[in-house]
């Protein structure tokens, strides 16, 4: 083997590391709780008759049911999305996606208190599962 494909090979390892998403996932943590505590700072600005526990209830279901599926579900992309742009994302995708499941459901006679504790669940699963199958490479393409 020559010198120049052994470089070559040693580069196209580097790129093909699977990286660890709890690792990742460490990092962005302080930011997405520094998000939460925005959200309930706002939220409690806006609604300021309310009391706290009202306001840390709006928050939480708000961040489970706009918030979490789909950030979850747009983990697999972390490498070629910044965290800004899966935070702003996560929300559309997340309504998107409860619009497009939960109404056929609706049709169908599934209660929709139901819906807003499970589906988030199955949408948070189906994100890990994602991210089991196809894990996150270190290439910009994935």
């Amino acid at each position: 083997m020559t010198k120049n494909s052994e470089h070559k090979k040693t580069e196209e390892e580097k790129s093909s590391i699977i990286v660890n998403p709890f690792s990742q996932l460490q990092k962005e943590l302080p930011l997405l709780i520094l998000i939460l505590i925005a959200m309930i700072i706002i939220t409690k600005i806006v609604f300021l008759k309310e009391s706290v526990l009202v306001i840390l209830k709006v928050v939480a279901g708000l961040f489970w049911m706009l918030f979490l599926p789909g950030f979850v579900l747009l983990y697999r992309w972390s490498h070629g999305l910044s965290l800004l742009e899966r935070v702003i994302t996560a929300v559309p995708l997340s309504a998107a996606l409860f619009v497009i499941v939960s109404y056929p459901l609706g049709l169908l006679g599934v209660n929709g208190k139901e819906m807003g504790l499970w589906l988030p669940l199955l949408f948070v699963i189906m994100g890990a599962g994602i991210l089991w199958k196809f894990p996150v490479n270190n290439r910009p393409g994935n």
